[in-house]
């Protein structure tokens, strides 16, 4: 893998160019020159552990614990078998789970 670049005709105001970058193992690592990171830690090769604006933590176990995304952390918790069993936010208001018309929860 390489760095390659995808071209765009006639979408939203006029022609546009990006570049992405990928590193030996398939990770997308820099988009428009802004990079991305993995596997720091206890995160596994392919774990995103920071972007633009992002950044993400593991366990021992390799499961996210944690993700902060512009100010807002969540944390989650997981349960023996891999499930997760916890979700909180500082997000305020919190969000109220739910679900939408197609039966997709949210929240």
């Amino acid at each position: 893998m390489g760095n390659g670049s995808i071209w765009k005709t006639d979408f939203g105001q006029g022609d546009y160019s990006h570049s992405y970058g990928y590193n030996a193992i398939g990770n997308l690592t820099s988009v428009d020159g802004a990079n991305w990171s993995y596997g720091a830690g206890s995160a596994g090769p392919h774990a995103l552990t920071a972007a633009p604006g992002a950044s993400f933590s593991y366990g021992d176990t390799g499961r996210q614990s944690s993700r902060t995304i512009d100010t807002v952390t969540t944390t989650l918790g997981w349960t023996p078998t891999g499930m997760t069993d916890t979700l909180t936010t500082d997000l305020t208001p919190p969000p109220t789970p739910g679900y939408s018309r197609n039966s997709h929860r949210h929240g």
